[in-house]
């Protein structure tokens, strides 16, 4: 009840925090001074607590209600930046731009964090950027936004369940030499070895991009044909099962380093 009371409401932290003491000085109080633990003044109390637990909880896991975190350092909205970035994971191109989840090093010379999706636009070889790659780039971060046409897919919240409040618009692009060389290089190493022996073994681009999603997960560069024709069959969970044992190894990886790092 806490984490979603959390979830669909803006509760201060401190709210949270604080109702966590009281509560629990409270809970504690009631224990050792009603004799009858079945008492509905201790239950209610256990309730609350419980709930109020799971709202710190949630809290506590939310990035953005940090002071560092990048969202939290930009002004205004229109204002363009200069901003330091990794590239951690490559996803599906549009028609017009490519496009990365990237992790936020700072911002006009400010050490900040957190994730962003970046957008490059289709021109030059950033398509073979590697994963891991710095830049420095000078652009526009657009904050996510609610959909203006009814029952329309909510890319923003989608984005925002995943930790990741904005979108990064590239204007003019710096790419450094030094790699940050942590998981997501080397499993992005391991999937392009991967790419090379099966391009030996003389695949077509559309049989490629099928055995990749089957391997690792990667959705990216099927065609929406057969996407549309395995969500048809009921079966498009087949191209990513194969491939959850390493996105879930990396997932639990990037947790870890996370909660190694705020140690």
């Amino acid at each position: 009840m806490g984490i979603l009371l959390a979830y669909y409401t803006s509760l201060p932290s401190k709210l949270g925090i604080g109702s966590v003491g009281i509560l629990g000085c409270l809970f504690i109080g009631s224990y050792f001074l009603i004799s009858k633990r079945r008492s509905l003044i201790f239950g209610l109390i256990s309730v609350l607590l419980s709930c109020s637990i799971g709202i710190c909880t949630w809290i506590a896991h939310d990035e953005t209600l940090k002071k560092n975190h990048y969202i939290n350092q930009l002004p205004n909205d229109d204002d363009e930046h200069d901003i330091e970035i990794s590239l951690v994971e490559k996803l599906k191109s549009s028609a017009y731009k490519f496009r990365y989840v990237a992790s936020v090093k700072a911002i006009d010379h400010k050490a900040v964090f957190g994730k962003i999706v970046l957008n490059l636009e289709r021109y030059g070889n950033y398509n073979e950027l590697a994963i891991g790659s710095n830049l420095l780039i000078h652009g526009k971060i657009v904050k996510n936004k609610r959909p203006d046409n009814p029952d329309q897919f909510d890319y923003g919240k989608y984005l925002d369940n995943k930790s990741i409040p904005a979108q990064l618009y590239a204007k003019t692009i710096r790419i450094s030499t030094a790699a940050d060389k942590n998981m997501f290089y080397y499993a992005g190493k391991i999937r392009d070895r991967v790419l090379i022996n099966l391009r030996k073994n003389n695949f077509n681009e559309t049989e490629l991009n099928l055995v990749m999603a089957l391997i690792l997960g990667q959705q990216q560069e099927i065609s929406p044909e057969i996407l549309h024709d395995y969500q048809f069959a009921g079966a498009v969970h087949v191209l990513s099962v194969f491939g959850f044992a390493y996105r879930l190894y990396i997932d639990v990886y990037q947790f870890s380093a996370e909660a190694f790092t705020e140690e």
